[in-house]
C-alpha cells in the first residue's frame, strides 16, 4: 500500500479513526484523574557485623552474612512485627497489612544497603512512616538476632533518614496523555487498515457482475400464462 493509498483507506475510515484515536486519550485522562498525586519517601538502613573481626577470610565472610541478612531485614520491614509498631508510634489508622502495601523494600546490588520506600498521598506523611519503619526494623532485628541471650552478630543502622519529597512520584499528566495519544494513533491505523482488509476481502469474495448490495443479482422472470 502507497502512502497515498494509506492516506485515502484513513479517510474513508475516519469515524473509525477518530473513535480509537479518543479511547486511550479518555482512558488517559481518567487514570491520572483517578490516581490522583502520590508521594515517594525512602529510608536507607545499613547492615553491618561486628567490628572486631580481622582476619581477612573473617572479613569476607563477614560480609557475605551481612549481605545475607540485608536481604531478610528487608522482607521482614514489610511485616507486622515492625509495622505494627510503626503504626503505634505515628498514631496511624492504617492496619499493619494496609500499611505494608504502602512500604516496598529493596537491597542495593552486592551492598548492604537496604533502600525502605513509602508511596502515600502525602508527602509528609511518607517520611514519617519511611522514618518510622526503619527506627522499628533496627529495633526488631535487635530484639531477633539477640533471642538466644548472645550478643547480636548484625547491626542495623539508619544512614540516611528519609525526607519529605518536593514532588509527586510517577509520570505527570502531560507524559500519560502524550503516551495515550500514541497509543491512539496506533490503535487507530490499525484499525483503519484492519477495516480496509476485510472490506477488500469481502469485495474479492463477491461474484463477478454481483454487487454488495444484490443490485446485480439475476431475477427470476415470471412467464406470463396465456389465455
Amino acid at each position: 500500500m502507497s502512502i497515498g493509498e494509506f492516506l485515502i483507506a484513513l479517510r474513508r475510515r475516519r469515524a473509525l479513526v477518530v473513535v480509537l484515536l479518543l479511547l486511550p486519550l479518555v482512558a488517559a485522562v481518567v487514570f491520572s484523574l483517578v490516581r490522583g498525586k502520590t508521594y515517594e519517601a525512602t529510608a536507607q538502613a545499613f547492615v553491618s557485623t561486628p567490628s572486631s573481626v580481622a582476619a581477612p577470610d573473617q572479613v569476607v565472610q563477614g560480609s557475605q552474612f551481612a549481605q545475607t541478612r540485608a536481604e531478610s531485614y528487608a522482607l521482614l520491614a514489610r511485616t507486622e512485627t515492625v509495622t505494627g509498631p510503626a503504626i503505634t508510634s505515628l498514631g496511624l489508622k492504617l492496619t499493619p497489612q494496609q500499611l505494608a502495601r504502602e512500604i516496598s523494600t529493596s537491597v542495593t546490588l552486592d551492598t548492604v544497603i537496604i533502600d525502605i520506600t513509602v508511596e502515600d498521598t502525602s508527602a509528609q506523611r511518607a517520611a514519617d512512616i519511611a522514618n518510622a519503619v526503619g527506627k522499628q526494623l533496627v529495633s526488631a532485628v535487635g530484639t531477633l538476632e539477640a533471642q538466644s541471650g548472645a550478643t547480636s552478630p548484625v547491626a542495623v543502622t539508619i544512614v540516611q533518614p528519609a525526607t519529605a519529597p518536593t514532588s509527586p512520584a510517577g509520570p505527570g499528566w502531560l507524559l500519560v496523555l502524550g503516551l495515550g495519544l500514541v497509543a491512539g494513533l496506533a490503535l487507530a491505523v490499525c484499525g483503519a487498515l484492519v477495516a480496509e482488509s476485510l472490506a477488500a476481502s469481502r469485495a474479492r469474495a463477491v461474484p463477478a457482475g454481483t454487487s454488495l448490495r444484490g443490485e446485480g443479482a439475476p431475477r427470476e422472470t415470471r412467464a406470463g400464462s396465456g389465455s
